[in-house]
Formats: C-alpha cells, sequence, structure tokens
C-alpha cells in the first residue's frame, strides 16, 4: 500500500503542479483545468480505493479474535497502534498518503512510544 501510495501521490503532486502553471494570470485553459481536476480526483479515488483493498487483505489474516479486537477498537486507536510497528520512513510515507487526521495519530504513536525528535 505504502509503494502504491506514494507512487499515487507523486503522480497528483505531477499533476498539481502543472495545474498551478495553468491557472496562473493570463491563461484561457479551462477545459485542460478542468481535465486536471479530474485526473487528480481520480487518482486520489485510486489512492483511496487502494488503503481500502489493503485493509479487506488484512482483516482475512486475522484470527476470530483478533478480528473482534479490531472492530471494537476506534479509527484513532488503530492508527495509533499501526505507528508504534511502523519505521520513521513508512510513517513519513503514511503520513503523505493518508493526510493530516492520519499525521496527527502517527505523531501520537511514535510520542507515545519514544520516538520524538526527528
Amino acid at each position: 500500500m505504502l509503494t502504491r501510495g506514494k507512487d499515487l501521490s507523486d503522480q497528483i503532486a505531477a499533476k498539481r503542479k502543472e495545474l498551478d502553471g495553468l491557472v496562473g494570470p493570463g491563461t484561457s485553459k479551462g477545459e485542460l483545468v478542468k481535465r486536471l481536476f479530474e485526473q487528480i480526483g481520480k487518482l486520489r479515488g485510486q489512492q483511496l480505493y487502494t488503503g481500502y483493498e489493503t485493509a479487506i487483505k488484512m482483516r482475512a489474516d486475522l484470527t476470530d479474535a483478533q478480528r473482534s479486537k479490531l472492530a471494537s477498537m476506534k479509527t484513532r486507536d488503530i492508527r495509533k497502534a499501526m505507528a508504534s510497528r511502523m519505521t520513521v520512513s513508512d510513517m513519513m510515507e503514511m503520513m503523505q498518503f493518508m493526510g493530516n487526521s492520519t499525521t496527527d495519530d502517527l505523531m501520537d504513536g511514535m510520542t507515545a512510544h519514544g520516538m520524538t525528535s526527528l
């Protein structure tokens, strides 16, 4: 998921950079701007689906007891648990892939496990 997420994030960043060049003063490229927004939306959708698909695959590997525990956890607690088992490099990629709410949760997980200096 992290590899695919990074690839999609890089593609989104490239599209946004292209879009920034078109939105400046004196441009009349409305159709191209619209197409870029649509492409960014499609890539973001693929990024979200990759996370969903990964979660489904991970749940399939859990025991019944683990599935029950997972079902009782809040999303924030799941993210903190993930952060406690990830490398700093993995966390940085996850933050880029998942956005701001995950960044806060991952930082909380890092702090809880003594990883306070980056």
